[in-house]
């Protein structure tokens, strides 16, 4: 009876609940960073708001060595500094909410429940109260999909140039979204002729792509594009990586061949990111598509953590 109930509630008594879940882990990780030698607090959101100091000093973010994110998150990490060092936390977790919501919104009505997995998921609780950034990349790639629902395609452009400029994987969407503008019934080759809706999404998109990114770069100079951009597609870290290509980079001792396989695993990517949007598409499966291009690409992706 009390779980009818609970399942019952309506979406904001549930987004409170988790809120509230969101505030007691911050609390919590107050205690266990300054008591246990194992810290809840993510390295990231140390080094986010270290790139904050830098930035209040006059400075760049990237003086604060593994920078390698948008300033502009920087910029958003300044009240931890200001008000009070948590701040960015409950940034992330307001944002890991909406995430819910956007999921409650976008779902058929049948299935409209399965939004509770979000909100109580201890996966998505643990990872954006630690201070990770990826709750952030999750509710704008789920805002783009929830305006391209409701057919607000300026809108939906803006926010996926936006999250592209945050992290650049969800460019991956972009056949699907364009696909999905095309006339009604039109076959998968007579899908790629541009029409009004397709130019407002890309010229939508460019711009809140270029926007920020030019921003960046006036803050920061040609820095931003090395270490924010350049970066990943060399990127080394065999700490915490459970790919299917962690045994290979560690069979390998030189940089350079490491960078050589570092860049061969963007093929299959790729290729099955490709070879999935003719298979499914279908102008009504934006959803289901955006989902398995995600899917292939972060399983096959060379550096996988929890976070992905």
């Amino acid at each position: 009876m009390l779980w009818k109930y609970f399942l019952n509630l309506g979406p904001f008594a549930h987004s409170l609940i988790s809120f509230f879940i969101h505030v007691f882990l911050i609390l919590f990780c107050e205690i266990q960073d300054k008591f246990l030698d194992v810290k809840y607090t993510d390295i990231d959101y140390v080094v986010f708001t270290d790139g904050a100091r830098f930035l209040l000093n006059g400075s760049t973010p990237f003086d604060r060595p593994t920078y390698r994110y948008t300033p502009i998150l920087a910029l958003f990490m300044t009240p931890n500094l200001l008000w009070f060092s948590q701040f960015g936390k409950l940034l992330l977790s307001i944002f890991d909410i909406i995430g819910g919501i956007l999921i409650y919104n976008i779902m058929d009505k049948r299935y409209s429940r399965y939004y509770l997995l979000w909100l109580y998921n201890p996966l998505t609780l643990i990872i954006s109260t630690r201070g990770s950034a990826e709750s952030l990349i999750c509710t704008l790639v789920l805002l783009v999909i929830f305006c391209f629902n409701k057919k607000q395609y300026k809108l939906a452009g803006l926010c996926f140039g936006f999250v592209i400029h945050f992290k650049i994987y969800p460019i991956i969407y972009a056949p699907t979204f364009y696909l999905a503008l095309s006339e009604r019934n039109s076959s998968l080759f007579g899908s790629l002729i541009p029409n009004s809706s397709k130019i407002i999404f890309i010229i939508s998109t460019l711009t809140g792509l270029i926007i920020p990114t030019y921003f960046s770069y006036l803050l920061c100079g040609s820095i931003y594009l090395e270490e924010a951009w350049l970066y990943h597609f060399y990127r080394q870290d065999f700490q915490h990586n459970f790919s299917p290509y962690f045994y290979l980079f560690q069979l390998f001792d030189n940089v350079s061949t490491q960078k050589i396989i570092g860049l061969m695993a963007f093929v299959p990517q790729m290729l099955l990111v490709t070879i999935i949007i003719p298979i499914y598409y279908n102008q009504r499966a934006t959803k289901s598509i955006t989902f398995k291009s995600n899917f292939v690409l972060h399983y096959f992706y060379r550096l996988t953590c929890s976070l992905r």
